[in-house]
């Protein structure tokens, strides 16, 4: 939080450092972070014929359910 908070970033970008970094994920897995992940609180992620299950911590899902319905994102 200390570097998201130095950066300053803001919206999106803010929103997606948090993802990375509060779930150990690479940046091209954040594509399998959905509203229904985020319902559910976890994703799994199939690459290179391996299957790796993210969980997606409480304060993370509170704030991608806000930004879901704040942008009318109700799937996908």
């Amino acid at each position: 939080m200390k570097f998201l908070n130095t950066v300053q970033l803001q919206g999106k970008k803010r929103l997606l450092m948090e993802k990375i970094g509060s779930t150990g994920i690479r940046v091209s897995e954040v594509q399998y972070i959905t509203v229904e992940a985020v319902c559910n609180g976890r994703t799994d992620i199939f690459l290179k014929d391996k299957i790796r299950t993210i969980l997606l911590p409480g304060k993370l899902c509170r704030k991608l359910r806000k930004y879901a319905q704040k942008h009318g994102i109700k799937k996908g």
